[in-house]
């Protein structure tokens, strides 16, 4: 995701923030592409759509903090504390969140 973040920013303003931590990125790429995130309160008769963008990127900071505590897809030399379950949501919501921002970008430039 982080990746994906970070293209999207690229493909758009020629540059990222590099330093900049999971949340700022993707928040900076959803802004970007004119997603909701968070920090954007909900504003009367906003597309159904963007309580979605709020929740994937919830999920996307949710998985991302999952497999950086435990190490699941990081190569890390220990055992990860992750249950295969979560190991594999937190797959699938990376999957779906690149995915998404990759639709939304390609839309963009049609």
């Amino acid at each position: 995701m982080e990746a994906t973040a970070a293209h999207v920013m690229m493909s758009t303003r020629g540059a990222y923030l590099v330093h900049a931590n999971f949340r700022a990125l993707l928040g900076t790429a959803f802004i970007e592409l004119g997603l909701a995130v968070p920090e954007q309160p909900p504003s009367h008769g906003e597309s159904a759509a963007k309580p979605l963008e709020r929740a994937l990127f919830e999920a996307a900071c949710a998985a991302n903090r999952l497999r950086n505590k435990e190490g699941s897809g990081h190569g890390r030399p220990w055992v990860p504390n992750v249950r295969d379950e979560e190991g594999k949501a937190a797959i699938e919501v990376a999957g779906c969140v690149s995915a998404y921002l990759l639709s939304k970008l390609v839309a963009r430039t049609k």
